[in-house]
């Protein structure tokens, strides 16, 4: 009995049965780590640095919710689209005239 607190297990096993659960722990797993390669190749500020802290955020998180594939929906990319206009704003370099 975990009272009002259920894991991301949970809607999981629910949903899937126990196999469901493997399967879906390894795709979180295979998205985290696939955002976390790209995130370290490159340097400075990238977008995909800020996608793998969301990403990283939501795995962290989901050991207290069942929100993790909730998460990543169509607000999740007009984050994204936000985020490259304001690095297009602010970090934009003036050309030599």
């Amino acid at each position: 009995n975990t009272g009002n607190v259920a894991t991301i297990f949970y809607s999981w096993l629910y949903d899937f049965g126990y196999i469901g659960v493997g399967v879906l722990a390894a795709v979180v797993s295979v998205i985290g780590e696939i955002c976390y390669k790209i995130a370290k190749q490159r340097s400075g500020f990238q977008i995909m640095k800020l996608v793998y802290s969301y990403i990283g955020a939501l795995i962290a998180l989901s050991f207290f919710s069942n929100r993790f594939f909730e998460n990543l929906n169509v607000n999740f990319v007009y984050m994204i689209v936000f985020w490259i206009v304001l690095k297009c704003i602010l970090f934009r370099r003036e050309k030599n005239k």
